[in-house]
């Protein structure tokens, strides 16, 4: 546990968020994309590459969920704001999803909760395949409905929890104050797994900090470390990440200090061949909906920060097949997790390439 002591300053940070547009996405701009599964209905989320995007290279990744329809705020993708601030939108990806209620996005509420969850677990894949995203560094945020939404489909079951590196929920938690199936709220954040989680929220007696209390105290009898950011005379928004305040700061910071120390995560790691013992390079090793690498030239493969736990590794490459293997992290890496592939005589089923069939994906 850490604390966070801050102010609001006056002084804007100077790169505004842009506008969200269609198109291709690129360097600096913010795009709005339409899964192909989604065509012709009102369900969309936002894009947003780095203005040092360099196709070819790897980004962390941060995923963001939109707070409710309230006074000033519309709920919906376009407006979230926490990714694209907290980066300056330089060297991170941000994307913007959905929840989702009656093939549209929804603005207020908490929609079709299997829906949501399963959109972000495909959607999030296809963005890492095609745009660099590291799956290995990979942060969940919101707002209000977004903070509740960090857990409450960032943790929604064991495979979407499987994804993040780290939580920041601003302002409330899924504590099961405002959700639809409350027992099950500590159940979703057991889930952090020894994870970190930066919490904002505004004054004391509020709503929001009453839930972020709840949330840290179920984070302290887990085991799990935290920072509480507390920001004086906030109201309830997340505008203060608009300006150059200390608890902006401390965020950056946290997001450096988890890519750099890793808290509660470990890997697994192994050599992949054929049946002489050559080493095949290109094979796609993964393990979860979004945890995958590729070997090397000589064969030899990291999945990187993966939470403790059971993991199936899987391994796929033209031309042969892998059993897949069980493996348990139990507080430190695994090494030596090796396949060897038989060849085989058709191979339809996968396309050498990326898990969305070896081309762009076209969005829409």
């Amino acid at each position: 546990m850490g604390n966070c002591t801050n102010s609001v300053d006056d002084v804007l940070v100077e790169a505004l968020k842009p506008v969200m547009t269609t198109g291709t996405p690129a360097p600096g701009k913010f795009v709005k994309q339409v899964a192909p599964e989604y065509v012709g209905t009102g369900v969309y989320h936002a894009l947003y590459l780095p203005t040092n995007w360099v196709a070819g290279n790897q980004y962390p990744v941060i995923v963001e969920y939109p707070c409710n329809q309230w006074e000033s705020f519309t709920g919906k993708v376009e407006d979230a704001n926490l990714g694209y601030y907290l980066t300056t939108g330089q060297d991170y990806i941000w994307v913007v999803m959905p929840v989702i209620q009656d093939s549209a996005n929804l603005d207020f509420g908490f929609g079709e909760e299997d829906t949501t969850a399963n959109y972000l677990k495909t959607n999030l894949r296809r963005i890492l395949d095609t745009y660099g995203g590291d799956p290995s560094q990979v942060f969940i945020t919101g707002f209000s409905r977004g903070a509740i939404g960090c857990n409450y489909y960032g943790t929604y079951d064991d495979s979407v929890a499987d994804i993040w590196l780290g939580f920041l929920p601003d302002a409330h938690m899924d504590v099961g104050s405002l959700v639809s199936d409350p027992a099950s709220a500590k159940v979703r954040v057991a889930r952090t797994n020894g994870r970190s989680t930066f919490i904002v929220y505004g004054s004391l007696d509020s709503s929001s900090a009453s839930d972020a209390q709840t949330g840290e105290h179920w984070l302290t009898g887990f085991g799990d470390p935290f920072i509480d950011c507390e920001i004086p005379n906030l109201g309830h928004t997340d505008t203060w990440v608009e300006y150059d305040n200390p608890a902006r700061q401390q965020a950056r910071q946290w997001l450096n200090d988890i890519r750099t120390h890793l808290p509660g995560v470990h890997n697994v790691s192994g050599r992949v061949t054929n049946d002489q013992g050559t080493g095949l390079s290109g094979a796609l090793v993964e393990t979860g909906p979004t945890h995958f690498t590729r070997t090397d030239g000589d064969g030899y493969y990291t999945i990187k920060n993966l939470v403790d736990g059971l993991h199936t590794i899987s391994v796929m490459q033209s031309g042969y097949t892998f059993p897949s293997q069980n493996v348990t992290l139990a507080g430190a890496n695994i090494g030596n997790v090796d396949f060897t592939g038989q060849l085989c005589d058709l191979f339809d089923d996968f396309e050498d390439g990326n898990a969305t069939g070896g081309h762009v994906m076209d969005w829409g």
